[in-house]
């Protein structure tokens, strides 16, 4: 199996407000007003499911692209239920998605409806991001 590294610096300057540095990108997260933040910038749930649109519209696309398929436009509706206490308020130890809905938009296709769920199963099971929230992610977190 090939690995890849993903590096990037966050910092924080007092606030809720987080600024993440990632190749030669910046990516700004806060929090709404109700847990603390200034509402200035997505919150970093928002963009675990954003990540999870961009990664199944990456991987469609390539899916796609193997099998000859014609595809235009693709869109995405997400919608994640959140456990309000795994995100530290209560400090109890939960997933922070109950459950996440997404369904995939495309337009301009002519496939047929079983070619239609056979590219959205291989789309999913390709998923990078798919796949991690669906299987167990080792994180160890440190303080220096």
């Amino acid at each position: 199996m090939t690995t890849a590294k993903i590096v990037q610096h966050a910092s924080s300057n007092g606030s809720a407000r987080t600024v993440i540095r990632t190749r030669n990108f910046e990516i700004v997260m806060d929090e709404p007003k109700s847990v603390g933040g200034g509402n200035d910038a997505p919150s970093p749930c928002e963009y675990m499911l954003a990540s999870l649109a961009g990664c199944l519209n990456a991987v469609a696309r390539g899916v796609a692209r193997e099998n000859g398929w014609t595809v235009g436009a693709i869109s995405f509706d997400l919608e994640g239920e959140l456990e309000i206490e795994s995100q530290g308020i209560a400090g109890e130890e939960r997933a922070v998605f109950r459950s996440i809905q997404v369904r995939m938009h495309a337009d301009d296709t002519s496939l047929s409806p079983e070619e239609r769920q056979r590219w959205l199963r291989e789309s999913e099971r390709r998923c990078a991001v798919s796949r991690s929230f669906a299987n167990p992610v080792r994180v160890e977190i440190r303080m220096d």
